[in-house]
């Protein structure tokens, strides 16, 4: 059992008694008079009182605020209300006005108002605190106070004044809980023995049930993690389905309550193929610990999956969301994958930019769909600026070889950036609008050619309208690299013209690479409008680094 001996209160220091005395100068129509409770002392420097024309006739009007709020105030020995208050009718003549909140010193006012007048206290309470010793056996025990989180060393600690819970840890030893009673100005002292820890075994958790090997950083393995109470080791087993050892190792000698280790799936360097496997945790107490539960086998299990269809490659992130640079990906990010990029661009040989000069992108893959959101700043015209939002739903089952998505973005603004997507003319005051579609792509994730087509309604400088666009694009790569060119050709008629105008084709190219196996990701992509004859003009050059979790 735990032993705790509270000692009552150490002869309490000199107490610094507050003392409040101040006088406002009075309007023509007002007369005040301020004292705190107590004599002799200055006014506090946290406290103001001010006074000024205002109330109504026959009435004064008093308002009270104080930090921290919600103190409640004593009007002539009777409620007022609590702070930040108001009264807008107060009697003329002398009063008094008491503050008070648990924990903090009472504030006293004498109060002489006269009609036609506002008074203002503003004060910021003084806490009331005491002192807590805490001394444990073993001494290198962990005290926390009220479950604010903080670990801290045992010895002496300001607190206000009141009761608080006080909680003692240490590894190997029982927890023990105390409330202590803190009085102003005094010391308490709590003595603390933890009596030794009998030895038990947490559950096998799993971070991921399911992960790729190939995927960079945590997407491309599980961290399997239990806690223990006291001293031991443990051996960790992982075999396939049909029960074959593919990885082992040895945890301990434990020093502390949470262990864990991280599996990545791999044997010899290659990824194992997909399939279910299962880690088996047996762990062993130290001989000198007793088992809190004799019947217990400290035999823990989890299970996991390797499950290839869960593959994340480097790409790109847009207003259209993740894919390449002019196509949405027809692919789902695993299951709780978030990524975001910053990037620049610069038009080359354009003494004037029309695109976006800095970007940033995010996306999120959930269970059923994923999402995005971008936003580029314009080079060159100094307001240019452009948001988007996006949605795509896969409609197939990951894993096949062959994708399709459903896809929806809405997009709005303003100059050269605008332009990019819903202006023929190559620059827009305000343009915005909303697009549908659907792309469809033969391959897997990293390696896959696709088309998609996309239907939007759009405004461009007040000018209503739809857009047509049908794109193309082919990827090749996998977890470290990826290669890829697409293009879009769009049309364009304002409702009521009866005429549809093509755009100028656009295509790209690009390459991204992911550095080792950190989640890290470097892109670099080349855009351009094709003219007359298919020339390119001055190209769109893109550099982005992102990042995945």
């Amino acid at each position: 059992m735990n032993r705790a001996k509270q000692d009552p209160p150490r002869a309490p220091r000199a107490a610094a008694h507050g003392t409040f005395l101040s006088t406002a100068r009075a309007l023509a129509t007002a007369v005040l008079l301020c004292l705190a409770a107590g004599a002799g002392a200055a006014q506090d420097a946290a406290t103001e009182v001010s006074v000024k024309s205002g109330g109504s006739a026959g009435f004064a009007r008093l308002v009270v605020e104080t930090e921290p709020r919600g103190a409640t105030v004593y009007i002539d020995g009777a409620f007022g209300g609590r702070s930040p208050l108001a009264i807008e009718k107060f009697a003329a003549g002398p009063h008094q006005v008491l503050v008070s909140l648990e924990g903090y010193r009472e504030r006293e006012f004498v109060l002489v108002a006269s009609e036609l007048t506002e008074i203002v206290i503003t004060l910021e309470l003084e806490e009331l605190t005491g002192w807590l010793l805490v001394e444990t056996d073993p001494a290198d025990a962990r005290i926390e106070i009220d479950r604010d989180g903080k670990q801290r060393e045992a010895g002496l600690v300001e607190l206000r004044v009141g009761l608080h819970r006080v909680d003692v840890s240490r590894f190997a030893r029982e927890t023990a809980s105390f409330q202590a009673l803190i009085l102003e100005n005094l010391v308490t002292t709590l003595q603390v023995t933890l009596e030794p820890a009998e030895f038990r075994l947490s559950e096998l958790r799993a971070s991921r049930s399911a992960f790729d090997p190939r995927n960079a950083g945590v997407l491309g393995s599980a961290e399997l993690s239990f806690d223990v109470s006291s001293f031991g080791e443990a051996t960790l087993e992982i075999r396939d389905a049909a029960g074959v050892l593919v990885g082992s190792a040895g945890l301990g000698p434990f020093s502390s309550e949470a262990q864990s280790y991280r599996w990545d799936g791999r044997a010899g360097g290659e990824p194992l193929p997909d399939g279910e496997y299962q880690a088996t945790l047996t762990a062993r107490p130290d001989p000198a610990v007793e088992l809190a539960d004799p019947e217990d086998t400290l035999v823990r299990n989890a299970a996991l999956r390797i499950d290839s269809s869960l593959a994340w490659v480097p790409g790109s992130l847009g207003g259209a969301g993740s894919g390449l640079a002019l196509m949405a990906e027809p692919f789902a990010d695993p299951p709780g994958l978030f990524r975001a990029s910053i990037g620049a661009a610069l038009r080359q040989g354009v003494a004037e930019a029309a695109g976006p000069d800095l970007s940033l992108a995010l996306a999120y893959g959930a269970e059923a769909f994923s999402v995005g959101a971008a936003a580029s700043l314009a080079a060159g015209s100094g307001d240019g600026w452009l948001l988007s939002a996006a949605l795509a739903w896969p409609l197939a089952e990951r894993g096949a070889a062959w994708g399709l998505a459903a896809t929806a973005r809405a997009t709005g603004g303003k100059g050269a950036a605008a332009a990019l997507e819903w202006s023929q003319d190559g620059m827009a005051a305000a343009a915005g609008g909303f697009a549908a579609g659907l792309a469809a792509a033969w391959g897997r994730k990293g390696s896959w050619l696709g088309a998609q087509g996309e239907l939007g309604l759009n405004a461009a400088d007040g000018v209503f309208g739809w857009t047509l666009a049908l794109r193309a694009g082919a990827s090749l790569g996998g977890a470290a690299w990826r290669l890829g060119v697409s293009a879009e050709q769009a049309f364009d008629a304002a409702f009521g013209a009866g005429s549809l105008g093509a755009r100028e084709p656009r295509a790209a190219v690009e390459a991204h690479l992911m550095p080792g196996r950190a989640p890290l990701s470097l892109s670099v992509a080349c855009e351009a409008s094709l003219g007359v004859n298919l020339v390119p003009a001055p190209p769109l050059v893109r550099a982005s680094l992102g990042i995945a979790f």
